[in-house]
């Protein structure tokens, strides 16, 4: 496992020559299988003797010895100590490629979780084994784009139920919010990128030595991403593991982190090999990386049709080189080569270790996972007590606010009879829409499915419509229906009470109570209490079973993305070529709807249609309430300072960064010009004194913030801050600011004929198309609404078959309310319960819109009304 010069504790030998018999040791060593290199390195005793031992069978006093040069080993040098360890098998590889070009499919395939109706070929193996010889799911982990945990648990406890679900004690990392809640969009929680750093740090505490992440800087700064890409470096080649991660743009430092490269375009490995060989294989195809340019960035423009052309250097004529070409040539190129004359030796499954693969489902017993799922429920409840406390008593609170308000009879023991039927309702009704909710996976379907499912069982219950008007094809459904068990069991609990308990008539022996029971179809007997309550606790417990199934066997909705044909993509490529039109800059005014109707004048140069304007701000601060998890942890203040004093303008013309201006806590350490290639911005970090000087061919961005880190300033002993403050570099940006925020003499005041560009009537026309297109764009809701429209339609109609033309007695006319009256609920309860996701997403994009001066919020309303109105109409 350990280089042969130097071994893992770090000795060498004293004379430089090795012994013949060493050497042999050395090179039988190195042959041997993965886990015997694992526990098995030449140890030197106090004495100076060397051995070859296995690790796990040291004495007391070798372990000492061990432990004392291995962290001496650590504290000399991470970087070098890391390095000593690492093997060749130990990679880390960057899946590289444009957007659809198959990475996330790719990874799920290895990591053995492809998506439901996938059709694979070829063959995946682990150490020589196929992927159902033992289980991926456990051998590998899969780190996903979407960062979904617990908001109501911390860091820490998200970690710990982790690493006792699989099994093993959990790493500790975080420290900073380890006891801060997750959180969501409806509580305060981690930030972003705290949020990826715990997706990630979730499934390395397990035993997977296989890690496939995708796009796992999503929302993270280019800092952040590069120390999680170093860790993770580390990590794989000291803990004896392979990570494959997908990025998108990684920039200059974190591409040098990786070891291998993985680049795919259009479903084709373009290339796989070293990181070092990849610019050498597109320069014997004839296309060269130039200078500072990010090789990430130039991997994946040179594939692109166009964007390629640039980087052609050769003196023929270029001609566009096809992903295909590309992956042909690489066969023939001396890494694709080695590569394949690799693959073609088989595995020999003899050196596979019998823990390296994982033929177990679970970390732990079934019975520990119960234990721990047991646990973690009752620390949500804890979490969140107030809901779940009144989630039990609110069938309590009900009965008690209503039983006696009402009139219900008197005897206590008919109001505590009627708080056991609410209570094993309300644990049904529960249970019902979880399995509604794992059955739609998607929050339209979802809401859909339960309307549907609260019609059948109210329809069908009984009390909408009576027993014996339900047609005999659908009596079926009312013995199927969970809210028949709850009406007879509450109808008889109070019919049959002492309130009722009078003669119905002179000439019939039943009470009245059991003459209104029997009116209404239902059951007069008193045994049927007993029968409906025990009917809801078995449809309870049913309920919560396909639950569970449905958790276990139905995969999420996966992402749709838009697929184009080839043909359609050459079709549009030659419509390009043929309709290139060039209007003159005077013509466009005169048509744009911006431009105020003054004549254009002949002059040379560019005319805008609008007056530059500048913005300068001074002295800026904001501040927000401090969390309440901030003052647990002794923060005294009622208000955080986000921004402290921020001065600086922004000028027609100069694009400025605002990432190399602040620091953490708000503070401005730099507003100035940048330069050519950021000399200015180098120059004036390097004349303070003590920042080490930027290396040649390193990227500014990603030295600025380690030179201005708060670490270095500890180091350093200054406030950047207060160094820029102090700068003739400030005093010139004040007095900037002073003057641009002062209007000149000949500028006119601002103002507009109107707030918006466009009339009512066009933002109205403008919304409407975005609304419909949006709306028959969303398969989900309008096809679940149309689904759900036909299905109740013909349901209704041949539940209520012919109610209207009875009129025989007082049910016939009850009948027929009952079924307008299910119809006008059910029909707008699922239009309202489908249309809210819909509208939840759509109004986020209405306020950057809005804010954006786009259109009003009268035009947008209106737009939606109309449009909602015209689907009712239709469906």
């Amino acid at each position: 496992m350990w280089n042969s010069s130097v071994n893992m504790f770090g000795t060498t030998r004293e004379n430089k020559e090795d012994d013949d018999e060493e050497a042999l040791r050395w090179a039988s060593l190195q042959r041997s299988p993965t886990y015997v290199q694992a526990r098995t390195s030449f140890f030197r005793n106090i004495a100076g003797e060397v051995s070859l031992v296995d690790i796990g069978e040291l004495e007391d006093q070798e372990k000492n010895l061990v432990l004392d040069k291995l962290v001496n080993a650590v504290n000399e040098d991470t970087k070098m100590f890391f390095n000593r360890i690492k093997q060749r098998y130990n990679a880390l590889t960057l899946l590289l490629g444009p957007p659809s070009s198959g990475k996330t499919t790719l990874l799920l395939a290895l990591a053995g979780r492809p998506g439901p109706g996938l059709q694979m070929s070829g063959r995946i193996t682990y150490n020589g084994h196929d992927l159902k010889e033992f289980v991926p799911q456990r051998t590998s982990a899969y780190v996903s784009q979407q960062d979904l945990h617990m908001a109501e648990m911390t860091v820490r406890e998200t970690l710990e139920f982790s690493g006792r679900c699989q099994g093993v004690g959990f790493k500790r990392g975080l420290d900073v919010c380890a006891d801060t809640l997750v959180g969501d969009e409806m509580l305060k929680g981690i930030s972003g990128g705290q949020k990826k750093r715990l997706t990630t740090g979730e499934l390395l505490v397990g035993s997977s030595r296989v890690l496939f992440m995708d796009e796992i800087s999503n929302g993270l700064d280019s800092s952040t991403t590069h120390q999680i890409i170093k860790y993770l470096r580390y990590a794989t080649h000291a803990l004896d593991g392979a990570t494959v991660i997908s990025l998108l743009q990684p920039d200059p430092q974190t591409y040098e982190l990786f070891d291998d490269i993985i680049l795919l375009c259009e479903g084709q490995i373009v290339y796989q090999g070293p990181r070092e060989a990849a610019l050498k294989f597109f320069a014997h195809m004839g296309f060269r990386c130039p200078e500072r340019k990010n090789v990430a960035d130039f991997l994946q423009e040179v594939l692109s049709e166009k964007d390629q052309e640039q980087y052609w250097f050769r003196d023929r004529r270029y001609q566009y080189i096809p992903v295909a070409k590309f992956a042909e040539a690489f066969k023939s190129f001396w890494v694709g080569s080695d590569l394949s004359r690799d693959l073609a030796v088989p595995f020999d499954g003899r050196y596979n270790h019998y823990a390296a693969l994982s033929t177990s489902t679970y970390g732990v017993t079934r019975t520990e996972l119960l234990k721990i799922s047991f646990l973690w429920q009752m620390l949500l409840m804890k979490r969140s007590s107030f809901v779940y406390i009144f989630k039990f008593v609110q069938s309590a609170i009900w009965v008690g606010a209503t039983y006696y308000v009402v009139g219900f009879d008197p005897q206590i023991t008919r109001c505590l009879q009627q708080f056991v039927v609410y209570f094993f309702l309300h644990q049904m009704s529960i249970a019902l829409f979880r399995v509604m909710a794992s059955l739609g996976r998607n929050m339209i379907v979802a809401n859909t499915f339960g309307s549907f499912a609260l019609l059948v069982v109210m329809a069908l219950g009984g009390f909408i419509l009576s027993r014996d008007s339900i047609p005999s094809w659908w009596i079926w459904g009312y013995w199927f229906s969970p809210l028949m068990y709850a009406q007879n069991a509450a109808s008889v609990n109070e019919f049959l009470g002492h309130s009722w308990d009078k003669r119905a008539g002179n000439y019939t022996t039943l009470s009245l109570g059991e003459k209104l029971l029997k009116a209404r179809s239902l059951f007069p007997e008193s045994y049927w209490f007993w029968i409906g309550v025990g009917a809801l606790l078995g449809y309870t417990i049913l309920f919560n079973i396909l639950f569970t199934l449905c958790l276990t066997y139905l995969n999420p909705l996966g992402r749709h993305q838009a697929v184009i044909s080839k043909k359609k993509l050459q079709h549009k490529a030659k419509m390009k070529e043929t309709e290139y039109a060039i209007i003159e800059m005077g013509e466009f005014l005169q048509h744009s709807h911006s431009y105020s109707g003054r004549d254009v004048k002949m002059q040379r140069g560019m005319v805008l249609p609008f007056q530059p304007l500048s913005m300068s701000f001074s002295n800026l601060s904001y501040y927000v309430d401090v969390p309440a998890e901030m003052k647990k942890h002794g923060e005294i203040e009622d208000k955080l300072q986000l921004l402290v004093n921020v001065t600086g303008a922004f000028r027609p013309g100069v694009l400025t960064a605002l990432l190399l201006l602040m620091k953490r806590g708000g503070k401005c350490i730099y507003a100035g010009p940048l330069g050519t290639r950021s000399c200015k911005l180098i120059r004036y970090f390097e004349a303070i004194q003590g920042v080490p000087k930027i290396k040649p061919g390193y990227n500014p961005a990603a030295w600025i913030l380690e030179v201005s880190s708060p670490a270095e300033e500890i180091r350093l002993g200054v406030d950047f801050a207060d160094v820029y403050r102090k700068s003739s570099l400030f005093q010139k940006n004040k007095l900037h600011v002073e003057k641009l925020s002062k209007p000149c003499g000949d500028t006119n005041e601002l103002s507009f004929p109107s707030r918006y560009s466009q009339s009512f009537f066009a933002q109205f026309l403008a919304c409407l198309w975005k609304q419909n297109l949006s709306y028959w764009r969303n398969p989900q809701y309008t096809a679940v609404r149309f689904f759900y429209t036909v299905i109740i339609s013909l349901m209704l109609g041949t539940i209520c078959w012919r109610f209207g033309s009875k009129r025989n007695n007082q049910q016939d006319i009850f009948n027929a309310m009952g079924s307008m009256y299910a119809a006008v609920l059910f029909i707008g309860t699922t239009n309202v319960s489908a249309v809210q996701p819909v509208v939840y997403v759509e109004r986020f994009v209405s306020y950057r819109e809005r804010a954006a001066g786009m259109y009003s919020a009268l035009p947008f309303a209106f737009a939606q009304v109309d449009l909602a109105a015209l689907s009712v109409f239709l469906l």
